[in-house]
């Protein structure tokens, strides 16, 4: 077949991208020797030795499903719209339209099929603060596979902000922010991106409803959710985007508060937790980090301790003499 011609691929926006993640299984090689010229075919797989692309076989692309793992480093994803939006630093909808444009390169990609995965548009998508009342419920089914977890973000008055849903599989867990949309001509639906900055804390309702009690800071929405089922004399909250997004997210609600912080067990971990501490101790007195666990497993947490069958009493003991400012 002819190469395809797709005007404006640059404004074409995807909308769907696990319909798109799904199409694009049998051009996987191709797509991938484009991303990475250096990369190799190993049987079934495509090996490279980093997101960024340099010469390995740590990173591994399964060439029938698009799951990808890098071993070295322990990132892992559900489909190459997710790789190319770590590659490059860039929002799942960004990498999507990326993708298309590299589709339209390959000799024997029909017009049908660019075509059915973009319309064309010079409308730009913006995730919205606040889901609206009469927004209809969302697909959370993304790609493959149902979702292992789905995290309702609210504001302090309960209104839905979005929603970051995880997916388990074989090669490890993924996470996607999922959020109410507009674009320039004031059409709204649901899409897989990111919330607008600065980022909401992970319990913001939950810190309105007791403003007298202290508040335990842990990593991630599943600590998060274990963590509150057992502390009911905390607030436990998160944040969104993980270790690396301390930075992006507004702590406001926080300033003022009797504030513990329970890092994960490892260097990340500490690092991003004495970042928020430093932010929260411009406006407070009161915060205190809890020490790093030598003896316990590398990434250790809330989630864990409960799971070896630690009780409140002992977690509260721990949180409380196990903490230096």
């Amino acid at each position: 077949m002819t190469r395809v011609n797709v005007k404006n691929i640059k404004d074409a926006k995807v909308m769907f991208f696990g319909e798109l993640a799904e199409k694009t299984i049998p051009y996987l090689e191709y797509i991938l020797q484009y991303m990475y010229p250096l990369g190799i075919v190993l049987e079934r797989d495509f090996a490279i030795g980093s997101i960024k692309g340099e010469p390995g076989k740590s990173l591994k692309v399964s060439l029938s499903s698009g799951v990808w793992a890098d071993f070295g480093t322990g990132e892992t994803g559900r489909d190459i719209i997710n790789l190319y939006a770590e590659m490059k630093g860039i929002e799942l909808q960004d990498a999507a339209i990326a993708i298309v444009s590299i589709m339209v390169k390959i000799p024997h990609t029909s017009r049908s099929l660019v075509n059915s995965l973009t319309y064309e548009t010079k409308t730009k998508i913006e995730a919205m603060r606040v889901v609206p009342a009469n927004a209809p419920a969302p697909n959370f089914n993304y790609s493959k596979g149902d979702p292992s977890a789905i995290y309702y973000y609210h504001d302090s008055y309960g209104n839905i902000l979005g929603f970051v849903v995880r997916f388990d599989g074989r090669n490890g867990k993924d996470f996607r922010p999922l959020t109410w949309c507009q674009n320039e001509e004031g059409e709204q639906f649901w899409s897989w991106k990111g919330f607008p900055k600065p980022y909401p804390i992970y319990g913001l309702y939950e810190l309105g409803q007791d403003e007298e009690k202290p508040v335990l800071i842990v990593e991630g929405e599943k600590c998060a959710a274990a963590g509150r089922e057992i502390l009911k004399d905390f607030v436990v909250v998160s944040w969104l985007g993980g270790s690396g997004a301390v930075d992006h997210v507004d702590w406001k609600p926080l300033f003022g508060r009797k504030v513990y912080l329970w890092p994960d067990n490892d260097k990340q971990g500490r690092k991003a937790m004495n970042v928020i501490s430093g932010i929260l101790a411009v406006e407070s007195d009161k915060i205190r980090c809890l020490d790093f666990l030598i003896e316990k497993d590398d990434g250790w947490d809330i989630a864990d301790a409960i799971s070896q069958g630690w009780k409140e009493k002992r977690i509260v003991n721990y949180i409380k003499h196990k903490t230096f400012i």
